[in-house]
Parts: structure tokens; sequence; C-alpha cells
């Protein structure tokens, strides 16, 4: 989202480019249909780690109401489990931490003058779907200032029940629909390479 990069979005590309094109296993998970929101693509959200601790967040509360959706900027959780996958952040990065003025983004870290030649370690994000674990890399979910020294994990919270996985974390990643069997793929893929190999 802030690199000078740049990739094509495809509808309906052929398989082989799928097949050809990502560089790491290929995950599936179900999509779930929803009567109520038939345009929404929903996923089953088990759980969320953070490092190696999982957030205790009842499985029952994310499986319901769990949408991916390319047209969000960024992963919105329901408040409470934010503040639990915020404090955990804040354990275990161990840098002052707070909210930026200018920013919606509130979990964010002052970076020490060292974070310029060596970048500071950043627990891993994993989003726990049906059948899939999603590990997100480190562009995923972190943004890094060094002229403001400053270091901010992309999420945010929203009234309610609603998680949506948004498109932040989708950066170089190949989702594909099936809507004819229910499932969704994902794949990392370089994202900006896409073009020459078509």
């Amino acid at each position: 989202m802030f690199d000078s990069k740049s990739s094509l979005v495809m509808l309906g590309a052929p398989a082989e480019l799928f097949s050809r094109a990502h560089i790491g296993d290929v995950r599936t998970t179900r999509l779930i249909k929803n009567p109520s929101h038939p345009s929404l693509y929903f996923v089953a959200l088990r759980g969320i780690t953070v490092g190696t601790t999982r957030i205790p967040v009842p499985e029952s509360r994310l499986r319901s109401s769990t949408i991916i959706d390319s047209g969000a900027s960024i992963t919105t959780l329901p408040e409470d489990v934010y503040e639990a996958v915020k404090a955990e952040f804040v354990a275990q990065v161990g840098l002052p931490a707070g909210g930026v003025e200018g920013s919606a983004l509130d979990l964010c870290f002052a970076l020490p003058v060292t974070a310029l030649w060596r970048r500071p370690a950043v627990p891993a994000l994993t989003l726990h779907l049906d059948g899939a674990d999603w590990e997100l890399p480190r562009a995923n979910y972190v943004f890094e200032d060094y002229g403001a020294r400053v270091m901010c994990v992309v999420l945010d919270a929203a009234p309610g029940d609603q998680t949506v996985i948004g498109n932040y974390q989708q950066q170089n990643t190949h989702v594909v629909y099936d809507l004819d069997n229910d499932v969704l793929s994902f794949a990392p893929a370089h994202c900006d390479k896409l073009a020459a190999s078509l």
C-alpha cells in the first residue's frame, strides 16, 4: 500500500496463472453463504495468534461474522478482540506504545535510534481459518516510518461483532474465490511480478 511498486488486479484469471505465479503453499478454507448478505464473502475465523500466544477468544464469536473484503482497507476486529490482540502486541514488542497524532491507528510503537540499522522484532500474526492458518508476512500487518521513528500494527477496532479481513492484510497474496465449490484459496505471491508472468 505504501510501496512505489504496482501490480495488476486480475478477475477470472486462468488457473495456470495462479499455480505458476505464487511463491508458497496454497491454503484453502470454506466460504460461508449468508442469505442476509449474498454479496459478501464469509469465512470461519477460529482464532488469532500473536507470536506464540493464541488469543483466548471464543471461536463462535469469530466464526459466524468474518468477512474477507478486498474493498476494505484494513482488518477490523470487534473491540474486545482488538483490545486482547493489542495487549499481546504491547507485551511482546517491548517498545513504548501509543497512538500517533493524525493517524487512525492506535497500536503504534516509538522506534529507538537503533531501528535505523536494525529493525525491531515484531511477533508473527496468524489468522486461524477453518482448515487453514493464514500466517501474515510482516509487511501485511506492520507499517514502519523510520523518518518519524514510529511503527504501527495495521489493525483497528470496530463496534459490534463483525470482523473484516481487509486488503492491507491481503497484499502480495493470490486469492481465489471458487463460488461453485464454496472454497477460498490463498497463497503468498510477488504481485508486482504478475505482469511479467502473463
